[in-house]
């Protein structure tokens, strides 16, 4: 039927991180300022100068969690939206940024497919992303697991959770017994952010195709 049945746990798989709500008008602002619900004040953002009603002003947010952390904004989908990236954006940049009407990201493109075939809300996305961590870290409290006896419908793959520092140099280095510290000689913290998501195929990496149901040659993209 032409559709590729995205889902949020699928994403999640192929762009390790999660999908959060941040302040718009700090992660607009230059230079880029993240601000998160503030945790006194839930109607505020997290700012500690400018408190913007944050229920107002929020936006979808996906923070790739790997060596390194990015943050790729997620506009909202509308019937303008086109299905495919900014060519722009892609190379150098969109002077249009919000105005444009095509995806500035891979994963804000993969999303906006999704809510054209699912319909899917931003407030369910966020609340998706965080069952899948939830799920996720339930069953993986350090040790391999199979990714299929988490969720039905994974990717048969190992997952672990290893120090993002120490994986910048080369190293798979596991928490330690009481999980405060990586068990590294260095001893860096073990917190969500200092973390990152190991995750080991035991498939062939690329069972299905999606780039072949795209109208653009992705090779341009991925393999130049």
């Amino acid at each position: 039927n032409g559709k590729i049945n995205l889902t949020v746990f699928k994403l999640l798989q192929e762009h390790l991180g999660e999908f959060i709500f941040l302040c718009e008008k700090c992660f607009d602002h230059k230079p880029r300022m993240i601000s998160k619900r503030n945790k006194d004040n839930s109607t505020a953002c997290s700012h500690p100068v400018t408190k913007h009603e944050f229920e107002d002003n929020k936006c979808l947010v996906h923070i790739l969690r790997e060596t390194t952390v990015k943050y790729s904004k997620i506009r909202s989908f509308h019937g303008q939206c086109q299905l495919d990236l900014c060519r722009h954006e892609v190379r150098y940049g969109c002077l249009r940024e919000d105005e444009c009407f095509y995806a500035h990201s891979l994963v804000e493109l993969k999303v906006w497919i999704m809510q054209n075939e699912t319909g899917i809300s931003h407030d369910a996305i966020a609340q998706e992303s965080k069952r899948y961590w939830q799920n996720l870290e339930a069953n993986v409290p350090g040790a391999q697991v199979l990714g299929n006896q988490i969720m039905p419908g994974f990717l048969n793959m190992k997952i672990k959770f290893v120090c993002a520092q120490c994986l910048r140099n080369g190293q798979v280095i596991e928490p330690d017994k009481n999980r405060k510290y990586c068990s590294a000689k260095a001893r860096h913290s073990w917190t969500k952010d200092r973390r990152a998501m190991r995750v080991m195929s035991i498939e062939p990496v690329q069972p299905y195709c999606f780039w072949e149901k795209m109208s653009i040659c992705w090779k341009l993209f991925l393999c130049s």
